[in-house]
């Protein structure tokens, strides 16, 4: 892959019209591990931004705080309340049950 111009793809870790680095697009940012097959990606609100993260990283920051946070940056609890949590437990459960992890998509 490569592109990124204002059509073209948008890799993980990239935002729109970044030149295309591999590293960046097959590494998990918060552990620098490499990305999983199957990952969590966010995209910001105005699609300009994309970042991809291991269900392994997302559920070991859930244990340690107590609860899920919202991408990207980490501080804020996913609030099944709210649409925007709503969505991101939502993308977090599906990849999980993808990956046969159910049991933690129920925490």
């Amino acid at each position: 892959g490569g592109g990124g111009g204002e059509g073209g793809p948008l890799h993980c870790n990239h935002r729109r019209g970044d030149t295309y680095k591999h590293a960046d697009a097959t590494t998990d940012p918060i552990t620098c591990e490499p990305l999983d097959k199957l990952h969590v990606d966010f995209v910001s609100p105005d699609g300009q931004f994309k970042a991809c993260f291991n269900t392994r990283t997302l559920v070991d920051m859930a244990r340690t705080k107590g609860f899920f946070c919202l991408a990207p940056a980490f501080y804020e609890g996913a609030d099944p309340n709210t649409s925007r949590g709503r969505r991101w437990l939502h993308q977090v459960a599906s990849v999980l049950r993808e990956q046969g992890r159910s049991e933690a998509a129920g925490r």
